[in-house]
């Protein structure tokens, strides 16, 4: 139970992180004028006085200004200050020294110069 919620949570967090809940409130809007148009209009001139934008309702007006607002607000600013307690030191790089490309790197062990115990060991 605790997962779906939290689930939830998390998907209603997201949703007003990307804005989309502008989204959602505007199809309530569009979706009470067309019911509201539907009454008094034919469909088609209902849908059409719906979605023209020459008539819109009290909450499209109010979802224009929240998205103004929104708009308006100066995002929070992060002064940034360089510390530079890194002192120059006086150590040095060197490039790496040139490498013989035409001689292939064969890693190969040394031979083993010691001979195996004989007989061999026994335990215990």
């Amino acid at each position: 139970m605790q997962n779906r919620f939290s689930q939830f949570l998390m998907v209603l967090t997201l949703i007003g992180a990307i804005g989309a809940h502008w989204a959602l409130l505007q199809s309530v809007a569009w979706v009470g004028m067309l019911a509201t148009n539907a009454r008094a209009y034919s469909l088609t001139e209902a849908i059409t006085r719906t979605f023209d934008g020459q008539h819109p309702c009290q909450l499209c007006h109010a979802i224009a200004a929240g998205k103004q607002a929104e708009q308006n607000q100066s995002p929070t600013k992060f002064i940034t200050k360089i510390d530079f307690w890194l002192t120059p030191s006086s150590c040095q790089l060197f490039p790496p020294t040139a490498w013989d490309y035409s001689r292939p790197v064969i890693a190969i062990p040394p031979p083993r110069l010691e001979s195996p115990p004989a007989p061999p060991p026994r335990c215990g």
